[in-house]
């Protein structure tokens, strides 16, 4: 039976999409589940803490769901049932868009030392990463450890931090950090094409995704369209949250002064 540690970094109250999303995830029947929040600590104070908690309570997987990733309602089950088959794997992620327009995937492959964003992959199928947002990743609590015997175990796991040399330096934030030192002691991140998730922007209530022209979407795995049960993003179609457009959609909400 395994662990996981469900670690929520918030900044406060959440919105009621996500709290809807949340409460629709399925999480493994046979595992037991630890859920870990804190609430308007500094991100990376608040990942740091999550793993040595989540490794203190003998956890085998951390599970980060940051409070403005919208996660379909399979995400846990697929990700921890391809971590449970894998067992060199030490993370793994779904893929959520950049609040830009147009969306970017926050996914990266390819050369550690240039953090450009990975187009290079078909919805549905698993791939290989180096690095990721950490807003619906994951881990492998043993990596973390492993992780903590190779820097030192005063070492933080997560930070921001600069790479490069005087002009050439580039700030990295806390998950590349993470996931680059984990890359450069070899390990494996994998990314899962088919956990499609949604970006939630709370100061213009909208939710940034990639759009169904874009080009993984049009080369997705046919039988992931194939699936109905995939096809699914918390309790809508998975239409509902992939725009047609490089666009960004607004939250439609209405205030006619009810407090209800």
């Amino acid at each position: 039976m395994s662990k996981i540690a469900v670690c929520i970094p918030s900044r406060g109250p959440v919105h009621i999409m996500w709290a809807i999303q949340y409460s629709g995830l399925r999480f493994p029947v046979s595992g037991e589940k630890n859920t870990i929040v804190t609430v308007d600590v500094p991100i990376a104070t608040a990942r740091n803490n999550m793993a040595h908690s989540a490794i203190e309570r003998e956890m085998d997987y951390l599970l980060f769901i940051d409070d403005d990733v919208l996660m379909p309602d399979f995400s846990v089950a697929r990700l921890h049932y391809q971590m449970q088959q894998n067992d060199d794997w030490d993370a793994i992620t779904g893929v959520y868009a950049t609040k830009t327009s147009p969306p970017e995937p926050l996914i990266f492959g390819g050369d550690p030392s240039h953090a450009e964003p990975y187009w290079d992959w078909r919805m549905g199928e698993t791939f290989p990463i180096w690095g990721a947002g950490l807003g619906c990743t994951m881990i492998r609590v043993s990596a973390l450890e492993r992780m903590l015997e190779h820097y030192g175990k005063d070492e933080p796991l997560f930070a921001f931090a600069e790479t490069g040399d005087g002009k050439n330096s580039t700030a990295i934030g806390e998950d590349l950090f993470f996931f680059k030192r984990l890359h450069d002691m070899g390990g494996t991140v994998m990314c899962d094409g088919a956990v499609i998730c949604g970006h939630l922007d709370l100061k213009e209530n909208k939710v940034y995704q990639l759009w169904q022209d874009c080009k993984p979407f049009k080369n997705a795995v046919p039988s992931f369209l194939d699936d109905p049960a995939s096809l699914r993003v918390g309790h809508s179609p998975v239409e509902s949250l992939i725009s047609k457009s490089p666009a960004r959609d607004k939250i439609e909400s209405k205030n006619d002064g009810d407090p209800g």
